[in-house]
């Protein structure tokens, strides 16, 4: 498998759904999203993503957790356990930031374990997130991605820290 993350050049913007116990809202965010891609000529069946670790600032703030991301479309049957076929891409979602400058873990339905704050990507500062791809038809491979977060969704900063 190859897998790359997407920087502010090729995030997308699109709506998600905030489940409320008294009404379903839209909200408007940008996706920040992994490539996965196989370099195989078999497909890949059963790929899933996990965010295994993030630290902001260098201390970590979640780890051991291992949080179910979602492939695109998070509505698809397939959405965490996505097949790869050769020669095209599949998006992984690790993030959405809304326009009110919320940052939220695209896991399915974006809920998070209750033990974990609703603060915990809320202070400005730098966020390194661990990112896991595998399938049990491949070796897992590791991206490491760094959130640059200013408080602000219009001038957030992504880049990826090349892993060998």
């Amino acid at each position: 498998m190859r897998i790359d993350a997407f920087t502010t050049v090729d995030t997308t913007f699109g709506q998600y759904w905030k489940r409320d116990a008294k009404y379903d809202k839209s909200i408007i965010a940008t996706f920040y999203r992994i490539k996965v891609e196989t370099d195989c000529v078999a497909n890949v069946a059963n790929c899933f993503g996990r965010l295994t670790n993030i630290q902001m600032n260098g201390i970590t703030i979640l780890s051991g957790e291992n949080l179910h991301l979602t492939f695109v479309p998070a509505e698809a049957p397939d959405t965490e356990a996505k097949l790869i076929h050769h020669g095209i891409s599949e998006y992984l979602d690790l993030i959405a930031i809304s326009c009110d400058n919320k940052v939220i873990i695209a896991t399915p339905n974006f809920e998070l374990p209750t033990n974990l704050s609703e603060k915990l990507l809320t202070e400005i500062g730098d966020y390194l997130f661990t990112v896991v791809v595998a399938s049990k038809d491949s070796i897992s491979q590791t991206v490491k991605i760094i959130l640059h977060w200013t408080g602000d969704w219009r001038t957030v900063h992504l880049s990826q820290i090349k892993t060998d």
